[in-house]
C-alpha cells in the first residue's frame, strides 16, 4: 500500500509537471495539424525520452551507479539540444522567408510544409523531450526519495516505469488534441507565422543553455 500511494503521489506530480507549458508544447504545436495519429505519435516520441530518463535513473539507484547515469543523461541531452537548436533555426529562416516550413497553416497544406513523416516526428519528439534535464531531476527526485527503488523486486521496477511512460503519453496526446479544438485551432493558424518565431527562437535559447551546461559539466 505504500508503494501504490508513493507512486499515486509521483504520477501527481509528474502530471503537473507535464501540463507546465514549455518545449514539449511547442513541439506538440507543430504537428496540431496533421492527424490524432501524428499527435499521438508525437507524444510517444516525448514519452520514450522520459522513458530513457526513468529507466536510467530508476537502475542506476537499483545498482548504485549515479555517477555514471549522470554523465550519460548529460551525453544525451547534448544531442537533443543540438537537436533543438537545428529546429528552432529551422523555424525562424521559415518566419523570415515566409516559406511556412515548419507549421502546418491548414489541413490543405503541402507535404513540403508539414513537420515530416511519423518517423520523423516521432524522432524530433523524443529528441525534444530528451534535450530537457527536468525529467531526469524529476526521476532522480522522486525515485531516491518518494518509491523505495533499490528495496523493491525488478518487476516492480519495471511497473513503475511503465506507469510513468503511460502517464506521460496520456498527458501529451491530451494536450494535442487540445489543440485541433476548433477555437484553439482558429487562432493557432491565424498567428502561425508568429508562433513559428516565438518557438524558434524558444528552441534555440534553451538549446543553447542547455548545451553551455553540459559543457561545464
Amino acid at each position: 500500500m505504500e508503494l501504490m500511494s508513493g507512486v499515486i503521489l509521483c504520477l501527481s506530480i509528474q502530471a503537473m509537471s507535464i501540463v507546465v507549458p514549455g518545449q514539449n508544447h511547442i513541439y506538440l504545436l507543430l504537428v496540431f495539424n496533421r492527424s490524432r495519429v501524428a499527435i499521438c505519435v508525437a507524444a510517444m516520441g516525448l514519452a520514450s525520452a522520459g522513458m530513457v530518463f526513468s529507466i536510467g535513473v530508476a537502475f542506476s539507484i537499483w545498482f548504485g551507479g549515479q555517477a555514471i547515469s549522470a554523465k550519460l543523461f548529460s551525453l544525451v541531452s547534448l544531442v537533443g539540444a543540438l537537436y533543438l537548436i537545428f529546429l528552432g533555426s529551422k523555424l525562424i529562416r521559415s518566419f523570415i522567408y515566409g516559406t511556412g516550413k515548419g507549421l502546418v497553416p491548414n489541413e490543405n497544406a503541402s507535404n513540403e510544409g508539414r513537420v515530416g513523416s511519423l518517423g520523423s516526428v516521432f524522432r524530433g519528439g523524443f529528441l525534444v523531450n530528451i534535450a530537457n534535464a527536468k525529467p531526469a531531476y524529476f526521476y532522480a527526485s522522486v525515485f531516491a526519495t518518494t518509491l523505495p527503488i533499490a528495496e523493491l523486486q525488478v518487476g516492480y521496477v519495471w511497473l513503475v516505469i511503465s506507469l510513468f511512460v503511460l502517464n506521460s503519453f496520456v498527458l501529451h496526446s491530451a494536450i494535442g488534441f487540445m489543440y485541433t479544438l476548433t477555437k484553439v485551432s482558429k487562432f493557432i493558424v491565424r498567428n502561425t507565422s508568429y508562433i513559428r518565431l516565438v518557438s524558434g527562437v524558444v528552441f534555440v535559447m534553451f538549446g543553447s543553455w542547455v548545451v553551455t551546461t553540459v559543457i561545464k559539466f
